[in-house]
């Protein structure tokens, strides 16, 4: 496909002042986001960097970069860092619960593990209620297994219900995928591997993701089918189709999970749900509008990492956040959940050292501010950073996640009612491998959720 020119960039004012004219949403409640790709978002703008001609750096782009210079930290530690448990899963990293205050996690071979927290943000290790024998197992060794999310659904009688989604791939190129609870999947496939190139293979589930849905639990579910003369790949949840692309097969032209929808993300709110995914490098956006699903597709210059979409848990507003693979800058757009997004923008930061790259992005807004965690790479060494936004879009400040000789994987927030912050993250610590830490943050102000 041919690359367009990267989007140009906005003012840091600019793209509030244009989501702020927006029509709102009277009368909306109180969202009960609680996916995966980061619970709710704030009326707060969109920070991005101000757009000028090539080679020109206008007054507002001036006043941009200094309004976006840290000040101050973006929160402060309160109390001490604790860990929550040992032995995790860097590749499942934590999943904040659907419709209950609990994270889910893995260790082992793939075990699905999960912890409960109450309105203080105290993190306690609890059991789950149903078992997983399939991923207690280890896998033979022509099987290559990763288990992307365990994600907790609901607690009862002090055990936490799970779902675990996971894949597993085998030297004769076959796939197995599993979405849902043990006994009670949302999906499950094994069949060859079209993707993989397997023989005779016409159709495959690629990947799924547990999601919340109007009547309670379900998953995303990303196909791949060909009839031989193009491939199609679609986006589905509970049969509704919301997003689908064709792909012409050319000669020479291998199968790919590059055609097919992946880094599969969703978030809910007042206004309603927003899915987010990658097809063939670009970030894919979806809605389910009255009139039927919307989906809009965005190609950025580079492959995307893996965006994260929020929802303003007051309105109606969206904002989906992402990375570029090996690119340093962070990108965003916002807009009506009625009306289709415009593309992401870079977003304006003054780093104090130069960024090599950004990833793994993880957003929470709160009523007056939003907070963004990202990995950054400096130096050649990973590093997470947290930052805090006020309502117009100014970065406040810079806070580190976890300590200096700590790497962290992944990183979590979520807003207690006493209008601290619970910071759960995944740290790799030398002696004891990789570990759930928790810590509470106040950040700010900012009112009680």
């Amino acid at each position: 496909m041919s690359a367009p020119p990267r989007p140009s960039s906005l003012s840091v004012l600019a793209l509030f002042a244009l989501a702020s004219a927006a029509p709102g949403c009277s009368g909306c409640g109180k969202s009960t986001a609680g996916s995966d790709a980061a619970p709710g978002l704030s009326s707060a703008s969109v920070p991005t960097a101000n757009a000028a001609p090539s080679g020109q750096t206008s007054a507002a782009a001036s006043a941009s970069s200094a309004a976006a210079k840290p000040a101050a930290a973006a929160c402060t530690v309160k109390g001490d860092v604790t860990v929550v448990d040992q032995g995790v899963r860097a590749d499942t990293g934590i999943t904040l619960g659907l419709a209950t205050l609990a994270i889910g996690y893995a260790k082992g071979q793939g075990t699905p593990k999960a912890a409960t927290f109450d309105d203080a943000g105290v993190v306690t290790v609890s059991e789950v209620s149903e078992p997983f024998e399939a991923l207690d197992r280890k896998p033979e060794a022509s099987v290559r297994r990763v288990v992307q999310r365990v994600t907790p659904l609901d607690a009862k009688d002090g055990k936490v219900h799970v779902s675990a989604d996971y894949v597993e791939t085998t030297s004769e190129k076959v796939r197995r995928v599993h979405c849902g609870p043990a006994s009670a999947p949302f999906i499950s496939f094994e069949g060859p591997s079209l993707s993989a190139g397997a023989d005779g293979a016409t159709h495959e589930t690629v990947d799924c993701r547990t999601v919340q849905t109007e009547n309670g639990f379900g998953a995303l579910e990303s196909t791949l089918e060909t009839d031989g003369q193009k491939m199609t790949a679609a986006l589905t949840i509970g049969g509704v189709v919301l997003a689908r692309r064709e792909t012409p097969i050319k000669a020479g032209d291998k199968p790919s999970e590059r055609y097919a929808f992946t880094m599969l993300g969703s978030a809910r709110g007042a206004a309603g749900y927003v899915y987010v995914a990658r097809f063939n490098g670009s970030v894919i956006v979806s809605r389910r509008v009255p009139e039927g699903p919307s989906d809009a597709g965005f190609w950025l210059g580079t492959a995307t990492n893996p965006p994260a979409v929020t929802l303003d848990p007051d309105g109606e507003h969206v904002a989906v956040w992402t990375t570029l693979m090996a690119k340093p800058e962070l990108y965003a757009t916002r807009f009506v959940y009625g009306k289709k997004p415009d593309a992401p923008k870079p977003v304006a930061i003054v780093d104090a050292a130069p960024i090599e790259e950004r990833s793994a992005v993880f957003a929470l807004a709160r009523a007056a501010d939003t907070l963004v965690v990202n990995a950054e790479k400096v130096g050649g060494k990973r590093v997470t950073k947290l930052r805090r936004f006020d309502a117009e879009g100014k970065v406040l400040g810079t806070t580190a996640v976890g300590a200096d000789d700590e790497t962290v994987q992944e990183a979590k927030l979520v807003a207690l009612p006493s209008g601290d912050v619970l910071l759960v993250y995944v740290a790799l610590d030398r002696a004891k491998g990789y570990v759930i830490k928790r810590s509470i943050l106040g950040c700010g102000d900012a009112p009680a959720p």
